[in-house]
């Protein structure tokens, strides 16, 4: 699988594309990051999970750029795949 490519590339578009460069430009940081989680939620399969990931993502991102969101966020698709024996 393509785990550290799908993780950069979802935070390329949610955390950068939606909510820094989109979503921040019309409301303030906070309203954006739960809105762009909620939207990130949806295109998955588990839409609660994916919704806190993406909340924590965005906060990682705030903290540490794009690299330490998509580093949490491969650390996360990996737990969920050891999780489910996959």
């Amino acid at each position: 699988a393509m785990l550290g490519a799908d993780a950069l590339t979802e935070e390329l578009v949610y955390r950068t594309g939606v909510e820094r460069i989109g979503l921040r430009n019309v409301m303030d940081a906070e309203p954006a990051r739960l809105v762009s989680a909620m939207a990130f939620g949806l295109g998955h399969a588990n839409p609660i999970d994916a919704a806190v990931g993406g909340y924590l993502y965005s906060r990682a991102y705030d903290a540490g750029g794009l690299g330490l969101s998509t580093v949490a966020h491969l650390a996360h698709n990996l737990g969920v795949l050891f999780l489910s024996g996959r």
